[in-house]
């Protein structure tokens, strides 16, 4: 399975935004895309972890490493880093998750992602919606620091992040 490597999705976001020559507009298109590259480069961050925690790095070829790469939809990463960003954890949370908190650097990247997934919506769905190039830009900065905070996560609550968005408690 070729994996999407999250920095060649942000080299990608970067060359969108390149002007061609000095007198190159970047457009609109292209803006829209980078922001859309710059989530997606965080987005498929999470997928290689999961597949790579609950079915091993090792068997990246095998069709098992494909269906817990796919496992994971917007909608749960959405909805998981919404509980991660409170205060308190509710109490179907709580047990799963040492010290009853995810830390500062899970609790940074949930609120990143729900960042950059709000504006990938906008640049990917709303037709209204006007991007410049310092939104594409703070869009990839966005999604570099994410990458950051969940790779420098300790790996006991990043094990609690997985585990959960796979296996969301009832």
């Amino acid at each position: 399975m070729a994996i999407l490597n999250p920095e060649h999705l942000l080299e990608q976001a970067e060359r969108l935004l390149s002007p061609r020559t000095r007198s190159t507009v970047i457009r609109q298109a292209d803006r829209r895309r980078a922001i859309s590259a710059a989530y997606y480069a965080a987005f498929h961050l999470v997928l290689t972890a999961v597949a790579d925690e609950f079915v091993g790095p090792a068997n990246r070829k095998k069709v098992r490493y494909a269906l817990a790469y796919r496992s994971v939809d917007h909608g749960s990463l959405e909805a998981l880093c919404k509980e991660v960003i409170k205060q308190t954890l509710r109490e179907k949370y709580l047990r799963y998750v040492t010290g009853g908190t995810f830390g500062d650097k899970i609790r940074e990247f949930a609120s990143l992602i729900l960042e950059l997934k709000e504006k990938r919506t906008s640049a990917d769905y709303d037709p209204s919606h006007w991007t410049s190039v310092i939104d594409a830009r703070t869009a990839m900065a966005s999604a570099k620091s994410a990458i950051e905070q969940f790779q420098g996560a300790p790996v006991q609550k990043k094990k609690a992040f997985l585990t959960l968005l796979v296996f969301p408690p009832r």
